[in-house]
């Protein structure tokens, strides 16, 4: 066996796509507009002092004969008419409003980045892997035998030089030959 049986982790990464969303970047509201008053201009007559009366002396007689001229006059209680002053005035034409206005929100929308599909593991079981090898065994360990192998004899002849031979070369219409002198030791 040269792999034990074991397992393996497959991952399979997520799938992602896209996703469109809507979101409110302003609510619906109310708007107030106010709108004023109207008031009209004219004029009014004002009655700024009251009618009223009051004790008041006479004037002197034109046929009084006496030397005092108190006893030529009497007491009235005369009226007083009352006192009146046209003045500019404005009167009120519309009260005042408040007018309430709709506004309509105002929607965006953004792209996001969303999973599809989680990512995800699995385990597969694997098997066994095997192989032939081929193995020497050892069947008897190393060891040293001492033979004694006998003596093998040969005649052997030999030839001994005695005397040295010299060669001498000589030039001679361009061949060279040579010539063996024997040599004096």
């Amino acid at each position: 066996m040269i792999k034990e049986a074991g397992e393996e982790i497959i991952i399979t990464p997520a799938e992602w796509g896209t996703q469109e969303v809507t979101y409110y970047e302003k609510e619906d509201g109310t708007k107030i507009e106010i709108e004023k008053a109207n008031f009209l201009q004219g004029f009014e007559t004002v009655e700024i002092k009251a009618a009223s009366a009051k004790w008041e002396m006479s004037e002197k007689l034109p046929d009084c004969e006496s030397n005092n001229p108190d006893d030529c006059r009497y007491w009235c209680y005369k009226p007083v008419p009352a006192e009146f002053k046209t003045m500019p005035v404005e009167k009120l034409q519309s009260d005042a409003k408040v007018n309430k206005i709709r506004v309509p929100g105002i929607t965006k929308t953004y792209i996001r980045k969303v999973m599809i599909k989680r990512p995800s593991t699995k385990v597969i079981k694997t098997a066994p892997e095997y192989k032939t090898i081929t193995k020497t065994n050892l069947v008897r360990d190393a060891r040293t035998e001492e033979v004694i192998v006998p003596a093998v004899y040969r005649s052997v002849t030999k030839q001994v030089l005695v005397k040295k031979r010299r060669i001498i070369f000589l030039e001679s219409s361009r061949l060279f030959s040579y010539r063996q002198y024997p040599t004096s030791n």
